[in-house]
């Protein structure tokens, strides 16, 4: 994770003020959230493969909200035996609708505690948005290792895209949701789990739980076994 350093004169507040300055660079994003009316529509991107982009017909200045990633909440869960995901969203009465792929769902990191079924060990459930059901025109914005978009998560989970250099009109517009990763729209992903009835089970709360088997951490060739017991949240 890179370091951002911060000026003398902001070394010199206290956290109170630190936590002001933070919220009103927030409500000043919330009310230009508001009044953006930049003109974008989706077309045939420039990147090989990627198939759709989206592109700007309006000049777009530095340090804009050009829009929100918008979408249904979608969750995934990590299966150590394999190293896929299973992946859900919830249907009406709150249970899983499993997902066989996720094209158009930005996946966050952060997740509050109490939405969490995994202690310990347990790999944790991250949520994502699915820009397919419900979205908006966001859902195009393509990955690229040079983006002139970079994402705004806020408190309440909505993911903006704000604007780091002028971009001209009729370019396609960029974010790097896959920093580090290849980008090569060929390779065909693999990293959804299929084999439910192996590796989970539902609770009749709605719970996705991982089995024993799904813990089960392959060994190398040659290692030593080295069970680790994990402990299960209760409840």
């Amino acid at each position: 994770m890179s370091e951002t350093k911060l000026s003398p004169q902001l070394t010199e507040l206290s956290v109170e003020d630190h936590l002001s300055l933070l919220q009103d660079q927030i409500a000043e994003l919330k009310a230009r959230l508001a009044h953006y009316e930049f003109e974008l529509e989706e077309g045939t991107s420039a990147i090989e493969g990627a198939g759709t982009g989206l592109f700007t017909n309006s000049f777009i200045p530095s340090g804009c909200v050009v829009g929100e990633y918008s979408g249904t909440r979608s969750y995934r869960l990590l299966v150590p035996a394999t190293g896929r995901y299973v992946m859900w969203q919830k249907d009406a009465q709150g249970k899983p609708r499993f997902l066989t792929e996720d094209t158009y769902i930005l996946w966050l990191v952060d997740e509050d505690e109490d939405d969490r079924p995994w202690m310990g060990d347990y790999p944790e459930v991250e949520t994502g948005i699915d820009g397919g059901v419900s979205g908006n025109v966001m859902r195009y914005a393509n990955s690229d290792d040079e983006p002139n978009l970079e994402m705004f998560v806020t408190e309440d989970k909505r993911v903006m895209a704000i604007s780091v250099r002028e971009i001209e009109a009729d370019k396609e517009l960029f974010w790097d949701y896959h920093p580090g990763r290849d980008k090569d729209f060929s390779v065909t992903p693999d990293h959804i789990e299929t084999e439910l009835q192996r590796f989970i089970t539902v609770t009749d709360k709605g719970w996705v739980r991982l089995t024993e088997q799904a813990l089960q951490i392959p060994q190398k060739r040659g290692g030593k076994k080295n069970k680790k017991r994990r402990k299960k949240r209760r409840g």
